[in-house]
Formats: C-alpha cells, structure tokens, sequence
C-alpha cells in the first residue's frame, strides 16, 4: 500500500496492489510494461507482442467518490481481504492473471464527514438537513450487507473475466493506444489550447493530470490562426479570448 497523495484538508489518500506473491515482488517490471504498451510510437507490433505475452492487466477500483455513497469503501476493504487470502480457483484465477489496484475512498474529507454525521445520528444527535435519513420502524428488506454484495459480487465478475482473458485486454489496450495515434496525425482536433489568463489555480491542477508519454504542453506564445482567419492569443497574454472554433494541424501541440 502506498499514499497517492493528499486532500485539501491534508488527509491522505491511498492505493494498494493485490497480486499473487510473485508479481507483487515485481510489480515495477509489470508498471514498466503497462506503460511501454500505453505508447506504442517507441514499438514495433512484435516488441509489442512480447510485451503482452508477458504483462498482466491491471484493473484499478476506487470507490465513494460521492461522500453519501458509503458501501464501496465498506466492500472494496473486504474485497482486498478476500483477494489476498482466499483459496477458491475463482479468486486464484483473479490473484495470478491481473493486478488488481484499489483506493477504497475517493472523497477522503467528506467519507469522514459522512462516518461522523452517521455516529450522531446514531447517538440521538439532531439530524442536520445533511444527515442521513434514520432507517422506518418496519425495518427494510435492503440492508448495507446486501449493498456490499451486490457490488462486490458484479466486480469480481468483471475481475475474473479481465483474467480469463489477459492477453486479449492488453492488446486491446495497446491496439487502441495505436489507434489514438494515428487519428491524432490525420484528425482534427490535434491539441487543445486552455487560457493561461483563466482561474489558473484550477488550470494548472487539471493539465497536471495529463503529463504522461503521450502528453506534451509547452506553453504557447504565439498567436493561432484558425481556417476562417480569425485568430486566438495565447500564452502569457491577459487578453485571452476565443475568436472562433478552430482546428489545428497534427504538428500544433500547446
């Protein structure tokens, strides 16, 4: 398990990796695969093939990206426990053919604002117009253990199929990665351009996320001609304003 980073609040938010014992000793080897595969300029369709041949997909579960949503983080917690010691060929299957990554909480700040709204509820506090609703007298047929199953059980389904079919999905994976490419040389839009001028804050937070082999954004200080003439000012100017849609050639990054 590993910290990916932090919430606003300070709190931390964490992933951890699930594998058969010898693909956890070599988890960096089955990184480095996954990211030759997700640029598949620097391959040849037989490195390629070898690649796929030995990686192994990994499938990526996160849950309570909504705060009220309060059954994932419960079911990915004991969906990580049951993957990691369970002895059933079903789960054996899942545990030796992919990784399996989980962030059991998304929206770490509101989870511990949801938990402490649900323990007041619960100790006869005032229920506040966002605390939850207190379950009727009569008692319901749908519980939180039901909530818990139901989605543990459709994502070890989906799990165990990403297993029988290793292969299929790292080629489909690199196959579309390659596809993405060659569209991005003959089809228009080739790059985006994102006012330096505008909330910058949040500018910075979101292309942030982008950076990655198949990313590149200098920032641009020219002026950008559109097909109809008109024309875009970019980079340090204050005076950032859209003309027109425009589309760029497939040499243009921003």
């Amino acid at each position: 398990m590993w910290e990916i980073g932090k919430t606003e609040e300070g709190r931390p938010v964490v992933a951890l990796a699930v594998a058969d014992e010898a693909t956890i000793k070599s988890l960096d080897t089955y990184k480095q695969i996954t990211a030759q595969l997700s640029d598949p300029r620097k391959l040849s369709d037989q490195q390629a093939r070898q690649l796929i041949q030995t990686g192994k997909p990994i499938y990526y579960a996160t849950g309570s990206i909504h705060s009220s949503e309060t059954g994932s983080p419960e079911m990915l917690m004991e969906l990580a426990f049951r993957l990691a010691v369970e002895e059933t060929p079903f789960i054996e299957q899942i545990r030796n053919n992919i990784i399996v990554v989980i962030t059991p909480v998304s929206e770490v700040d509101g989870r511990e604002r949801q938990v402490d709204n649900r323990r007041a509820t619960e100790a006869g506090q005032s229920r506040e117009w966002y605390r939850p609703f207190p379950a009727p007298p009569e008692g319901v047929q749908w519980s939180g253990r039901a909530n818990i199953n139901t989605q543990e059980s459709a994502i070890l389904i989906a799990m165990n199929a990403v297993a029988k079919n290793r292969e299929m999905f790292l080629e489909n994976y690199y196959a579309k990665n390659k596809m993405m490419i060659e569209q991005g040389r003959t089809r228009a839009p080739c790059a985006c351009v994102i006012p330096s001028a505008r909330r910058p804050r949040r500018r910075f937070a979101t292309t942030g996320c982008w950076r990655g082999p198949l990313i590149r954004h200098p920032a641009c200080r020219r002026t950008i001609s559109t097909p109809e003439g008109s024309s875009l000012a970019t980079g340090s100017d204050p005076k950032v304003r859209r003309q027109s849609q425009r589309r760029l050639s497939p040499h243009d990054w921003i």
